[in-house]
Order: C-alpha cells, then sequence, then structure tokens
C-alpha cells in the first residue's frame, strides 16, 4: 500500500486526507527510523517518506498514526537483493547516526533529493542502453510516484548508479579513501592502477565470490574476517598495493591443530654461505613474487575458509571462499615454507640442514631462503638449471648475479665483490640502508661513531624517563635496526 497526501493531522480521518494506492506495495522501514521523534505536520512531497503503519481491515491506516517523516539528504547507494536502497538523514533531534538509515528507493518521496545525490554522481543521457535496470529500479507508476513530472530523468540517473561505469567510480571512490586514510601523494590514477592489479591478482588466484544464500549461510554459521587493502611507495617509489586479511580475527578451526611456526634463515647462514670456499662459485639471488598467493591451495579435508570485503566506507560488503592462504594470516608463513620446501625436497631432490632448516643444498649447489627471497651460491650449470626450474614452477622476479661492477641487495644489506692484489673479496654492509635512516631521522651530519658503543655508564648518566612522544620515537629508531 502506498500512501500520499497533502498533509497528516492526528485528528482527522485518513479516508479524506490521503490518497490510498492498493496496487503498489511499501516495504517496512528500519526500526531505528520508527523509533525517532515523530514530526508534525509533515507535507508528503519532496523531502518525505510515508512509513510503514499497521493498518485496520480495509487497507485504511488507524487515526492518530503519524505517516511521514522529513529526509534531510540522500548520501550514499546500494543494491540489496536486486532493488536499489538509499542511506538517508532525517530531520530531527538525536545522535546523528541515529538519524540516518537505510530505506528501499521505492518508499521514498523526495525526488529532489535523490536526483541531486545521483547528479552528483554523473547523470546518464541514455538510459535505454540498460533496459534490465529500468525493470530493476520500479514500476512506472513508482517512478512517478518517485520523481513527480520529471521522473523519466531520475529513471536515467538510477540506471546510472546500477550501470557498469558506476562500479569504475566505486574503485575510485575506494582509492581516494585510502589515498586520505594513508596521507598518500600523486593522483588517484597512479594509485588506481597498485590497487587495480592487487586486487585483480588476489581475485584471481584466492577468492571465490559467494550468491546471496551462501553468504547468509555463512555469516550465520562462522566467524567470517575481514579484508583490508594497504597503499604504500616502495623504497624504488613504485607504488604497491597489498590486500590483506586481517588475522587477528581468524577462527581456531582454521590452524587445523598446528603451529603456525615458520622458520626463516638466520643472519649467520648468510655471512658462512657468503665466506665459503669456491673461487669458481658464482653468487646470485632472486624474490619470488606474491610467494604467499602461490602456496598450495587449501584441500577438501581441510575447513573451509571464508572473508568479507568492503571496497569504501558505506559500500556493499561482498563475501569470499578463500582457496588458498592470503597475506595477513597467520598460517600464509607456515604454508608457503612448506610448498617451497617440499618443492625444493621432493622435485629438485635437495636436502635441508638439520641445524638450519632454510638452507638446502646438492652437488654443486646451496639454496639459502628468507621467506620469499633466495639466496644462492654454486657452480654456473647448476645455478642456471636452478632458476630455470624456478621459475617454470613459480612467478618470480629475474635473477641477479653478484660480479665486480654488479652488486646485490639482500634483506636489506649490500653484498658485494671486490677483486685485490689478494684475491676476490665479498662483503656485506648496510651503509645504503643507514644512511636512508639517518637521513629519515635529520642525523646524517652527525659524526661517525667508533665501534663498540658508550659504555653502560653513559646510558645511566641521565634517570629521567622519557615522555610518551620520546618513547614512541625511541621505539621508532629501534625497530629501523636489523
Amino acid at each position: 500500500m502506498k500512501v500520499t497526501g497533502v498533509a497528516v493531522d492526528p485528528e482527522s480521518d485518513y479516508s479524506s486526507s490521503c490518497e490510498v494506492d492498493e496496487s503498489v506495495q511499501v516495504d517496512a522501514v528500519d526500526s531505528s527510523v520508527a523509533s525517532e521523534p515523530e514530526v508534525e505536520g509533515s507535507v508528503c512531497g519532496p523531502g518525505t517518506v510515508p512509513m510503514s503503519v499497521r493498518t485496520e481491515p480495509g487497507g485504511v491506516p488507524p487515526p492518530g498514526s503519524a505517516l511521514q517523516r522529513v529526509v534531510r539528504r540522500v548520501l550514499d547507494s546500494k543494491e540489496v537483493k536486486g532493488e536499489v536502497h538509499f542511506l538517508v538523514e532525517w530531520e530531527g533531534s538525536g545522535r546523528l547516526r541515529s538519524r540516518r538509515s537505510w530505506e528501499p528507493a521505492k518508499v521514498l518521496d523526495c525526488g529532489d533529493l535523490v536526483r541531486e545525490y545521483l547528479d552528483g554522481r554523473g547523470a546518464m543521457d541514455d538510459a535505454a542502453a540498460y533496459p534490465a535496470v529500468l525493470e530493476q529500479v520500479c514500476t512506472e507508476r513508482a517512478q512517478r510516484c518517485l520523481w513527480g513530472a520529471d521522473w523519466q530523468h531520475g529513471v536515467q540517473a538510477m540506471a546510472y548508479a546500477l550501470s557498469p561505469a558506476a562500479v569504475v567510480d566505486a574503485e575510485e571512490k575506494a582509492v581516494q579513501e585510502l589515498m586520505r586514510k594513508h596521507k598518500l601523494e600523486g593522483s588517484v590514477a597512479g594509485w588506481r592502477e597498485a590497487y587495480d592489479l592487487e586486487f585483480g591478482s588476489v581475485a584471481g588466484l584466492r577468492l571465490i565470490e559467494l550468491t546471496d544464500e551462501e553468504a547468509k549461510e555463512v555469516r550465520a554459521g562462522t566467524l567470517v574476517p575481514r579484508l583490508r587493502m594497504l597503499l604504500y611507495s616502495k623504497r624504488c617509489g613504485r607504488k604497491k598495493g597489498r590486500l590483506v586479511l586481517q588475522g587477528f580475527s581468524e577462527p581456531f578451526a582454521w590452524d587445523n591443530n598446528e603451529s603456525n611456526y615458520s622458520p626463516v634463515a638466520q643472519l649467520s647462514s648468510v655471512r658462512m654461505l657468503l665466506a665459503k670456499a669456491g673461487v669458481d662459485d658464482v653468487i646470485s639471488k632472486r624474490d619470488i613474487s606474491v610467494a604467499f598467493l602461490q602456496s598450495d591451495e587449501y584441500t577438501a579435508d581441510e575447513p573451509a575458509r571464508y572473508c568479507s570485503y568492503r571496497q569504501y566506507r558505506g559500500g556493499p560488503v561482498k563475501y569470499y571462499r578463500l582457496r588458498g592462504p592470503l597475506y595477513g594470516q597467520r598460517s600464509a608463513p607456515r604454508r608457503w615454507y612448506q610448498t617451497f620446501a617440499s618443492w625444493l625436497k621432493d622435485d629438485l631432490g635437495m636436502e635441508a640442514g638439520l641445524n638450519e632448516p632454510c638452507v638446502f643444498n646438492s652437488d654443486g649447489l646451496t639454496v639459502l631462503i628468507y621467506v620469499d627471497d633466495c639466496l644462492t651460491r654454486g657452480s654456473a650449470e647448476a645455478t642456471a638449471k636452478f632458476h630455470r626450474a624456478l621459475e617454470a614452477k613459480f612467478k618470480a622476479t629475474q635473477e641477479e648475479y653478484l660480479g665486480v661492477d654488479s652488486s646485490l641487495e639482500f634483506l636489506g644489506f649490500n653484498i658485494s665483490k671486490e677483486r685485490g692484489s689478494g684475491g676476490v673479496s665479498v662483503y656485506m654492509d648496510q651503509e645504503t640502508a643507514l644512511k636512508a635512516m639517518l637521513s629519515d631521522f635529520t642525523h646524517a651530519a652527525l659524526p661517525p661513531k667508533d665501534s663498540p658503543m658508550p659504555t653502560k655508564a653513559l646510558f645511566d648518566s641521565d634517570p629521567a624517563p622519557l615522555s610518551a612522544l620520546e618513547q614512541t620515537v625511541y621505539r621508532h629508531h629501534v625497530g629501523c635496526l636489523n
């Protein structure tokens, strides 16, 4: 039932002051709206919405019921099971959040405000391009009730809001929100490329979108952690996106009663590998791209895992089933180590060290792994064979070789090679990283200090505790040390 009229008088007979059209149904308005104070004398026209009320037999509302609330503005839109809903803000007192609610488009009667919101997103000139969308909006009768004489313009704007072009706007809106949140500089187009690349690769490798019925069943029966997109610049200046799962909200059942411990190579093992004897050996490094996304997928006997993602505040929430681990999961590092170690042992016939599970040896080659970074040393033939097998199995960066004229960067260290009168020497230092850190902390002009560091007496010379700000700066300094 749709109720329209010029005004509401609690003392009057509704059958005489309102026109009742029983051919159009009105959905129930959100209960949070019904609890708001009533607005007296509301006019049923632009800026008002009819409220759902209990009717007496015959479809006539009971006397004394308030039927309208005044809408101040329209804030957002979404599609729920094929129907368009708008986030509206109501006139009146009370907390700001309590004055907002999602309402179906077919019960709203604030055409000017809806049109103002949709025009802000860009109106579409040709609504005929989306006939299926027009059928989803509402019937012509309801369209006329919603937009009045200018109902065709409103339908065109609504069709644009549901068109594929609006999806692009949604992703740009997500990038804009992330740029504000992370205080990023640059253009939206520049960060949009990193956003699309990351989401596309994760969705293609790891996510299976659920239907509405499947999502409803999953929400009712299990905890669904959220995904979060991170945007940042790498040291080389390249813009990077990373879609991570909020691991702190993972159900413990996902661990499958296993430890999440994942070994990494010790720095002493890195130094040992570089100091190893072998004049004719070649040293190389390689990074595995998006390593966690290349881990083995979950099997049918493992518990099903689900996640959700909302692109921007107020946007629709989508639910997915995980095919394999994502960045941010507690078990993701362990799963990647098991995947890569099994490949090295089963396919290449290498053996892991008994006291160093991240160093693998075979005839003529040693491979050291630190999560997704590989450092190798061995004969030129064995090294080339390893890299050919690696690129056939995993997506990885181009391999780099250590030479007199070419250094390697590995785990923040600079590995260089020099040839002198005594032979070939290999060095490992952090000069570049330390200079960058000191520059960030405005300490680049300080004179160098001899090693070892000052005695304990100097540290105890000032007993005053650090302030909260000084503690933050201190932790930031220490966190940059390797």
